[in-house]
């Protein structure tokens, strides 16, 4: 490669993950790939301490990785925050722990009210029906 030639995506995973060490990413955890100088990044994306990161640290590392040489953009999909961009800011909120959807295989319960209760004699009935 020529000094004139763009980066390999190679050297652009190779300048991305420069980004994420610099900023304690744990790169077990996360997963980064390029193609046609679009950054894929998944997995989870937290400290090396295991700790979650702040959203303010993530706006910067993204900002970081789409300033790099021939990044035309960043494909974000992870276990543990929901990224957007927007004018030049990405959002991060984290995704609820345990609280996912839920699986179709799982059984569901469905209880009718045929006249007006006290919603604690309607608790107290499902509690004695699982119990039987």
């Amino acid at each position: 490669m020529s000094p004139g030639d763009p980066p390999s995506r190679y050297a652009i995973n190779q300048r991305v993950r420069s980004v994420l060490v610099r900023h304690d990413v744990d790169l077990e955890a996360l997963s980064v790939s390029s193609s046609a100088n679009i950054v894929y990044v998944y997995g989870s994306l937290k400290k090396g301490t295991g700790n979650d990161m702040k959203p303010s640290d993530i706006d910067l590392i993204f900002r970081e990785i789409e300033q790099l040489p021939s990044v035309r953009g960043i494909a974000v999909d992870l276990e543990n925050w929901i990224i957007t961009s927007s004018e030049g800011t990405w959002m991060a909120t984290a995704k609820r722990r345990g609280g996912g959807p839920r699986v179709a295989s799982e059984p569901s319960e469905d209880y009718r009210i045929d006249e007006e209760e006290r919603i604690i004699d309607v608790l107290e009935d499902i509690h004695k029906d699982k119990e039987t």
